[in-house]
């Protein structure tokens, strides 16, 4: 029964993969976003 719990996303197909895609966009633009306000915000 435990070896199942670790399988579970791999039903998703497509679904997974863009979520996977979706939350790494999210965590660059957030990088991206923190880069800029550190070090581009002043002049």
């Amino acid at each position: 029964m435990m070896h199942d719990m670790g399988e579970w996303h791999w039903g998703f197909g497509f679904g997974h993969w863009a979520l996977s895609l979706l939350f790494w966009g999210v965590i660059l633009l957030a990088l991206a976003a923190l880069v800029k306000y550190l070090f581009g915000g002043k002049k």
